[in-house]
């Protein structure tokens, strides 16, 4: 198969060769396939962990006011790049001591600005699907343009970076490292949907979550996955992570558990009184936002229907 083909992240099937393993022995924890599963994720917990302390010391320093109901760009890029930068250092440590590359661990692709544009265009038109359906039955409303001309370019292009941020951070936590070892220990959909169950239950420090808006957001995370399975790497899912949240909060400024982005683009706000077929937005929002995830779901398996037939490669360090 040749390098430009799609591979399918079978991590089902990641059998390490003596030189990324760099063991043949079996013990307690070390195996065949070098450090266990459940090790390589309690060292990467630990040590994740130690990292994130002193991140978390100095984001209190510099943290603004957060009772705020306004976001302000240069606290969350600084919170969010930090946080991925601490996720970022612990995967190139467990990568180093498996003998491994960072790569390896979802960003391994010949394609990937490829992937990322896609991903991202699908984002910004699948949310714009919903805000339409929504606004269309009254669940919410338009109230004009809240900025514009160069000083939404620049709020544009700032939490382009912050919501860039966010999704890097994210996927290299939930579907980095994490993902592609436990996928290693028992199997890929069981590592995706358990990580998509802790990516859901990750937004519960936003605010109280109803059944419907946790199965939303694991519901996103299992697309994600599905994109990972299919391509083989996180691309496409960062840049489809980054254009939702970025549309959602900056282009179209709804807000988000009584927040909003400083700089939003268009004023949307939700209306209580709003329904569909009598479900009003509780229920009614977070159903549209998974109903919209099963169809990006299904339009990725028709575009990819062909790549069962092609041989599922393992995704490992570089290949011929």
């Amino acid at each position: 198969m040749s390098e430009d083909e799609p591979r399918i992240a079978s991590a089902e099937t990641l059998e390490p060769d003596s030189k990324s393993s760099g063991t043949s022995g079996s013990g307690v924890i070390i195996g065949p396939n070098g450090i266990r599963a459940g090790w390589g994720l309690l060292i990467f917990l630990a040590l994740l962990i130690a990292f994130s302390i002193p991140v978390y010391l100095v984001l209190d320093r510099i943290a603004p006011d957060l009772s705020s109901p306004i976001l302000y760009p240069k606290f969350q890029i600084a919170n969010e790049f930090l946080s991925f930068s601490a996720v970022a250092l612990v995967t190139a440590i467990m990568a180093t001591i498996e003998k491994r590359s960072i790569l390896d661990y979802g960003f391994r692709d010949r394609r990937s600005l490829i992937r990322f544009v896609s991903g991202f265009g699908i984002g910004l038109v699948s949310r714009t699907f919903v805000i339409l359906i929504l606004a269309s039955c009254g669940i919410v409303s338009y109230h004009g343009i809240h900025v514009d001309g160069l000083l939404a370019t620049k709020f544009g292009a700032v939490w382009l970076v912050h919501y860039l941020f966010v999704a890097l951070f994210e996927e290299t936590l939930f579907r980095g490292y994490p993902q592609f070892t436990l996928a290693r220990g028992w199997n890929f959909w069981t590592a995706a949907i358990l990580f998509s169950l802790i990516f859901g239950a990750g937004h519960l420090d936003r605010g109280s979550l109803t059944f419907l808006q946790f199965a939303d957001l694991a519901g996103a995370g299992l697309l994600f996955a599905l994109s990972l399975r299919l391509t083989g790497s996180l691309f496409w899912a960062i840049g489809a992570h980054t254009a939702w949240n970025w549309t959602n909060s900056f282009v179209y400024g709804l807000p988000d558990r009584g927040t909003q982005v400083q700089g939003h683009f268009l004023t949307i706000n939700w209306n209580p009184n709003g329904n569909i077929f009598g479900l009003g937005i509780q229920v009614a929002a977070p159903a549209i936002d998974l109903l919209t995830h099963v169809l990006v779901a299904i339009g990725m398996l028709w575009i990819w229907r062909d790549i069962t037939k092609l041989e599922p490669t393992a995704v490992k360090a570089s290949s011929a």
